[in-house]
C-alpha cells in the first residue's frame, strides 16, 4: 500500500513540476521519498528538485537584496531555508541583511552625531558600520565626510592657535652693554 501511495505521490510531484506548482511538487516529492525511504529514485529527484528551487530562491532573494527590497529578499531566503535547510547561500544572505540593517542604523546615527558637532561618535559609528561590510559605499562615503570634517575642525582650532599666539604683541629688544655694531 504504501509503494502504491509513494507512487502516486511520485507521479503527483512530477505532474506539478511540469504545471509549474514547485512548492506543491516538492512536498509532494518529499513525502514520496519518505514513505519509501529505500527509493533512491524518488529520493534523488526529490533532493535534484529541492536543491534547484532553492538556488534559484536564492538568486531571486539576492537581486531583491540589490534592489533595495530588504522584505521580499528576506522571505526568498526564509522559503529556500524551508525547502532546503542546509542551503548556506540563503543563511549567509539572512545574515548580509541583518547586517545591512545594522549598517543603515549606525550610518543614521553617524549623520545625525555629525549634525550636532560630535564627530568622534560620528567618526566611531561610520567604521562600525564599514568594520561590518567593508564594501558598503555609503559607510566609505560618510567616514570620509566625517574625517574631512574632522580635519576642518582641527585646521580652524590650528588657525584660532595661531592667531593667539603671544606673537601679535609687540616685541621690545633691549640692548646693555652692547656695540653699535
Amino acid at each position: 500500500i504504501a509503494g502504491c501511495a509513494s507512487n502516486r505521490l511520485h507521479t503527483e510531484g512530477k505532474q506539478l513540476l511540469a504545471e509549474g506548482k514547485r512548492d506543491a511538487a516538492i512536498a509532494k516529492l518529499r513525502e514520496a521519498s519518505q514513505l519509501e525511504p529505500a527509493n533512491s529514485e524518488y529520493r534523488m529527484e526529490f533532493l535534484k528538485e529541492a536543491q534547484t528551487y532553492s538556488r534559484d530562491l536564492v538568486e531571486r532573494g539576492d537581486e531583491a537584496r540589490r534592489a533595495g527590497s530588504a522584505s521580499d529578499a528576506a522571505s526568498l531566503y526564509a522559503k529556500a531555508l524551508k525547502v532546503d535547510p542546509s542551503n548556506d547561500r540563503a543563511r549567509r544572505g539572512l545574515t548580509g541583511l541583518e547586517l545591512d540593517a545594522r549598517g543603515v542604523k549606525l550610518l543614521t546615527e553617524s549623520e545625525r552625531l555629525l549634525q550636532e558637532g560630535n564627530l568622534p561618535a560620528a567618526q566611531e559609528r561610520a567604521e562600525a558600520a564599514l568594520a561590518d561590510n567593508p564594501a558598503n559605499a555609503n559607510a566609505q562615503r560618510q567616514l570620509a565626510g566625517v574625517r574631512e570634517q574632522m580635519e576642518k575642525a582641527r585646521l580652524a582650532r590650528a588657525a584660532k592657535a595661531a592667531a593667539q599666539s603671544i606673537m601679535n604683541k609687540p616685541v621690545t629688544l633691549q640692548f646693555r652693554d652692547a656695540n653699535l655694531r
